[in-house]
């Protein structure tokens, strides 16, 4: 596996086929990450000394068969940016995957098997 990357769920599988199980089930389902947002303005930046602002941010993904919960905390990168570190969460429903017989089904053409980015028990 040198030089490659894998994400968590297929390292999991990697090493569950070897027989060891070495991540619990929590942990399996994380996907880490890192955003940025940056601005720059684009006139008036002679005379007003504005510069580039925004943020690093660096967060976590669970995702599961009907929903997916992600956290990130706001770093900014310069002081024109602000001064404090924030934190922003989301939660995402899969829709189709909660109820695939109502909510989820294509307004025109026959409806799909739903994907499922784990086996489900």
């Amino acid at each position: 596996m040198s030089g490659q990357t894998r994400s968590t769920p297929t390292r999991q599988r990697f090493i569950s086929a070897k027989g060891s199980a070495i991540f619990p089930t929590l942990v399996d389902h994380l996907i880490p990450l890192v955003e940025t947002s940056l601005q720059t303005p684009l006139s008036n930046t002679l005379t007003s000394g504005t510069r580039t602002t925004g943020t690093i941010n660096p967060g976590v993904i669970w995702v599961g068969n009907t929903f997916q919960v992600a956290v990130e905390a706001l770093i900014p990168i310069n002081r024109e940016s602000g001064s404090n570190v924030g934190v922003i969460a989301q939660l995402h429903l899969y829709l189709d995957d909660i109820d695939p017989r109502g909510i989820g089904k294509p307004i025109f053409g026959p409806a799909i098997q739903s994907a499922s980015p784990f086996p489900r028990n």
